[in-house]
C-alpha cells in the first residue's frame, strides 16, 4: 500500500470519526469551505473585469447596492451585477490596479461577512481536529511516562498492527489484509527515529 492509499484510508477514517462526534449534523453542511474563494476573477480585458462572487448569488439586494454605489466611483464606467449567476462585471477607465484594490477591499470587508456562519463551522471543525490531536498526544505522553520512554504511541500502534497481522496471516490465513497490517507496522517503525 502506498502512502497515497494510506492517506485516502486515513481521510475515510477521519470522516467516520467526525460523523461519530458530529451528533446528527449532516457531513455535507460541515465541509471546509474556506478554500473556496468568495471573490474570483473570472475574465479580464484591458478595461473590463468579470468576477464571480459567492455572496452575490441569489442576493438581488446586494446586486442593487453594488450597481448603485460602484457606478459613483470616478474611474468606473459601467457596472452590471447579476444576482442569478453571482457575476459582477465592471468596466473602468483607469489603471486596473485601482479595480484590484477595490475588489480586494470588498472581498475582505463586504463579501466575507456573508459567510461568517460557515466560517464558524470551520472553526468548530478545527477545534474537533485539535481535540483529536490532543487526545493522541495525551496517550503518547502517558505511554512514555509509564514505560520510562521505552514505548510511545507509534511503537505501540506498530506492535498492535504486527500482532494482528501475524495472527491473521498464520492462524486465519487471511490475504491480503494480513500483509497490509504488517506493512503498516513496519512503515510506522521505519519512521520511528525521525521524531
Amino acid at each position: 500500500m502506498s502512502y497515497a492509499a494510506g492517506m485516502v484510508l486515513g481521510m475515510s477514517v477521519g470522516q467516520k470519526i467526525f460523523e461519530l462526534f458530529a451528533k446528527g449534523v449532516p457531513v455535507t453542511e460541515n465541509k471546509i469551505i474556506s478554500v473556496v474563494p468568495q471573490v474570483k476573477l473570472v475574465h479580464s480585458l484591458q478595461e473590463r473585469r468579470r468576477y464571480s462572487i459567492a455572496a452575490l448569488k441569489d442576493n438581488a439586494g446586494l446586486a442593487a447596492v453594488l450597481e448603485t454605489y460602484l457606478i459613483k466611483l470616478d474611474y468606473v464606467k459601467k457596472v452590471n451585477a447579476n444576482a442569478i449567476t453571482g457575476s459582477l462585471i465592471i468596466e473602468f477607465s483607469r489603471d486596473a490596479k485601482k479595480i484590484d484594490e477595490l475588489m480586494d477591499y470588498l472581498a475582505e470587508h463586504v463579501f466575507g461577512v456573508a459567510d461568517s456562519a460557515k466560517k464558524r463551522k470551520n472553526i468548530e471543525l478545527a477545534s474537533l481536529g485539535s481535540q483529536i490531536y490532543d487526545f493522541f498526544i495525551f496517550w503518547d505522553n502517558y505511554l512514555k511516562e509509564k514505560t520510562a520512554n521505552a514505548v510511545d504511541l507509534r511503537s505501540f500502534t506498530a506492535f498492535m498492527f504486527m500482532v494482528t497481522g501475524l495472527r491473521k496471516l498464520l492462524l486465519q490465513k487471511q490475504l491480503p489484509a494480513a500483509p497490509q497490517l504488517l506493512w503498516w507496522s513496519f512503515s510506522l517503525l521505519r519512521r520511528w527515529g525521525c521524531r
